[in-house]
C-alpha cells in the first residue's frame, strides 16, 4: 500500500514526486519509517534496561535534522 524511496532515491528523484504522480499507492521518502523505527528501538531498549520512559530524558543527537527533529518532537 505504501512505498520507501530508500537511501538517495528520494534525493536524486525529486523527493518522490514523480514516482507518485505514476502510482497508485502512497510514496514516502523513508524518512518516516525510520522514525518510527528509532521511536520503537528507543522503546525496547527502555524496556530492556528496565529504564522508566516517562520518567527518563532522552537527547537526540541531529535534532535539526528531518528525522531527529520528528523523533525529538514526538
Amino acid at each position: 500500500e505504501v512505498i520507501g524511496l530508500g537511501a538517495f532515491t528520494s534525493v536524486v528523484g525529486d523527493g518522490g514526486v514523480t514516482v507518485r504522480s505514476r502510482a497508485k499507492i502512497g510514496v514516502t521518502t523513508g524518512n518516516s519509517y525510520t522514525v518510527s523505527t528509532a521511536i520503537e528501538g528507543t522503546l525496547k531498549a527502555c524496556q530492556l534496561l528496565e529504564i522508566d520512559f516517562e520518567q527518563a530524558t532522552l537527547a537526540v543527537v541531529g535534532a535539526t535534522g528531518a528525522i531527529g527533529r520528528t523523533c525529538a518532537r514526538i
